[in-house]
């Protein structure tokens, strides 16, 4: 079920390149006129790789789809480098409830990562961290859950190969979103778990 060379393997990797640049350019750029400048420009460059980054997890979630519904679900993705703003595929959410249910759950979670404000209590921040990590792992367990379900059901020959791939699809990319909500959230608190 779980493959070394997931997409979110490499994604996480191109994430690490990006951040790993970012901050060597922004060491020796301490030190050379033209700061301002050359920040902004690794910014946009940082920007422009989270954003292919966003549209790979989309296309990711929306393979395995037909042929009538991959021109749709391509061009649904857009450039918007939110990844809350980016839906499942809307036959497959209602076919699927249960993952509307989740994508809910996830963009609401999104928002409380965002959201969090660092205190200069580093105690106060850890805490705040654990709370919503708890809460991260809830929904990542009941996902994890419903696609074993999911799978057993496959094994079973009460759901089509392809159905449970596109499930599997849509959960691995809900459990990106939600890793990429943590991550953020790690950040902004101070946090190195």
């Amino acid at each position: 079920m779980y493959a070394l060379n997931r997409p979110s393997h490499r994604l996480m990797g191109v994430t690490a390149a990006a951040c790993l640049a970012l901050a060597l350019g922004l060491a020796g750029c301490q030190q050379a006129s033209g700061d301002d400048a050359r920040v902004a420009e690794l910014e946009q460059q940082v920007e422009d790789l989270q954003a292919q980054l966003d549209d790979q997890g989309a296309a990711s979630a929306s393979q395995g789809t037909s042929s009538d519904d991959a021109g749709a679900s391509g061009s649904s993705a857009g450039t918007d480098t939110a990844s809350s703003d980016q839906a499942l595929d809307a036959d497959l959410t209602a076919a699927y409830p249960e993952l509307a249910d989740f994508e809910g759950q996830v963009a609401d979670l999104e928002a409380t990562c965002q959201n969090v404000q660092a205190s200069d209590d580093r105690n106060a921040n850890y805490q705040t961290f654990i709370g919503v990590k708890q809460q991260i792992e809830a929904v990542e367990h009941a996902m994890d859950n419903y696609d074993e379900n999911q799978e057993a059901a496959a094994r079973a020959g009460t759901l089509s190969y392809d159905e449970y791939m596109r499930i599997e699809r849509a959960v691995d990319y809900l459990d990106e979103r939600l890793d990429h909500a943590k991550d953020g959230m790690e950040y902004t608190l101070g946090i190195d778990d």
